[in-house]
């Protein structure tokens, strides 16, 4: 599976200068700025497939995760041949770490990309009737065949998948 690439050369420049990255990156032959993009776009899949999955979410529509990537990249391209990089570098890489550690625990979001439904465990058929007692009861569906799948069970899917028409179906039909 291809990498998708979250950040370009022009974003490393807004941080760097042109200059800057000229002269991190004058190697004979070139390397492609020694695959700087790549692994930082490999660093941040790390953090957010399991809340952005590929296969739901396009990560290189999204100025948030473009943002942290540059940054990742930025210092990456600084480190790549033993130099120490700058301090503002090193704080911005920072920074990056630990906003893509929050975003993983769920503790913040990308903010312009909905997250895929999590992989938590849900209560369902649960209901609380209330008399004669407030109490919590679980019932259980039956199932009207004698083997193999089930069926007749409501399927819950992820909301954020959703269809357009399903979306826009009028409540009063």
């Amino acid at each position: 599976m291809a990498v998708t690439i979250l950040c370009t050369v022009g974003n490393i420049q807004d941080r760097l200068s042109a200059a800057g990255v000229t002269l991190r990156a004058d190697d004979n032959p070139p390397s492609a700025y020694g695959d700087v993009m790549k692994r930082a776009s490999v660093w941040v899949m790390k953090y957010l497939t399991k809340r952005y999955p590929p296969s739901k979410v396009d990560l290189s529509q999204s100025d948030h995760a473009n943002l942290i990537a540059s940054d990742i990249a930025t210092f990456f391209l600084c480190i790549r041949r033993g130099n120490p990089a700058p301090a503002p570098v090193a704080a911005l890489f920072k920074m990056a770490a630990d906003e893509l550690k929050e975003i993983r625990s769920g503790q913040a979001d990308l903010f312009d990309v909905a997250a895929a439904r999590p992989s938590a465990p849900v209560m369902s058929n649960v209901r609380v009737p209330l008399q004669p007692q407030p109490h919590a009861r679980v019932t259980r569906a039956r199932s009207t065949t004698t083997g193999g799948t089930p069926s007749d069970y409501a399927q819950h899917g992820d909301l954020s998948q959703l269809s357009e028409a399903y979306l826009n179906f009028p409540l009063g039909a």
